[in-house]
């Protein structure tokens, strides 16, 4: 059979020369990380006469091959459609354990077509002291619990019985610790919203601003920081240091930097609208590391160190803003 070439080709078959190599070409493209095809190239692919597919550099078994690529790319952008799941912040789900480490519960979510998710151990009750699962959490075991995280976070949905201890009627900090299936048995069906309360304790501490100075004590940690009481004209509150805003310096184990008991004086660098209060002392310290080797010392000098500064990150938004103008 003779084969035309490209500048003999009549302005239909430039047509479908043009549609097969948008085929070829698209058949590997994406978006969003969703594949994708052009029906209207694969429908005219189809239709390309051997001759033509001949002139392009194809064979009747490449252009085959590539109606196969085509409609497998097809079913696997149906599936990943098919495959996301809704979850939202607060429902509550079913999950089933497969697996038990150290740190974490690793769960799939039978409601949610099977989605990945994990149940970190700060979060199995707000009781302290909580470093080991309770036995009722082995693999194959069914809990509900409360999706705390709904974006995935290395693709599994971060999910907590702690925060249910503080929502759900009837239920106390420390009841997943002490008799999880009792306290099981209170949480609602799968599929129920449950709203996170504001803080009551805190709401008097609303009105801080950040960059003030205030002075409390340390009453506990947690995986993020340390759990300061604080005392804003007598009225009394808690709050975070978190670990990245304690020191420029590096240290392990919060109890070696500041211990329980122990006053300290810091600057607010969050306040949320729940009442929840983020602290720094980070930014007393005259030199990297001063907290680890000196505190009391910014302690005592952290007025001055304070107003100094909040000079420099108001002389450092004025930069900005100047050069932005």
């Amino acid at each position: 059979m003779r084969t035309m070439n490209s500048n003999q080709l009549a302005p239909q078959s430039r047509f479908q020369k043009t549609s097969v190599c948008l085929v070829q070409r698209r058949v590997f493209s994406s978006r969003q990380g969703v594949p994708r095809i052009n029906r209207q190239a694969l429908e005219s692919a189809r239709s390309c006469p051997t001759t033509y597919v001949s002139t392009l550099g194809f064979s009747c078994r490449g252009l085959v091959a590539c109606h196969a690529a085509a409609e497998s790319t097809e079913q696997v952008a149906a599936s990943s459609k098919e495959s996301k799941v809704s979850v939202v912040d607060g429902e509550v789900v079913e999950a089933v354990v497969t697996e038990v480490t150290p740190k974490t519960l690793e769960l799939v979510l039978p409601g949610k077509k099977n989605a990945p998710a994990f149940l970190h151990i700060s979060h199995v009750s707000g009781v302290e002291g909580v470093n080991a699962f309770p036995s009722a959490f082995a693999p194959g075991s069914t809990i509900k619990a409360m999706v705390c995280k709904a974006e995935r976070a290395r693709g599994r949905i971060h999910v907590s019985l702690k925060i249910m201890e503080k929502i759900v009627p009837g239920l106390n900090s420390g009841d997943f610790a002490k008799d999880p299936a009792a306290a099981m048995a209170l949480v609602p069906a799968p599929g129920t919203l449950l709203d996170r309360p504001k803080n009551a304790n805190n709401a008097n501490l609303i009105g801080l601003k950040p960059h003030q100075l205030v002075e409390g004590v340390v009453v506990g940690y947690r995986p993020q920081g340390v759990v300061v009481e604080i005392d804003v004209d007598g009225q009394k509150g808690t709050a975070l240091l978190v670990k990245a805003n304690i020191t420029h310096g590096k240290f392990q184990g919060f109890e070696n930097v500041l211990p329980k008991g122990e006053s300290v004086r810091a600057v607010v660098t969050k306040v949320g609208d729940t009442g929840k209060v983020s602290l720094g002392t980070k930014q007393l310290e005259s030199e990297p590391g001063e907290m680890l080797v000196n505190r009391q010392q910014v302690f005592q000098q952290a007025e001055q160190r304070a107003e100094a500064w909040r000079a420099k990150m108001a002389a450092e938004a004025a930069g900005a803003t100047s050069q932005q103008a």
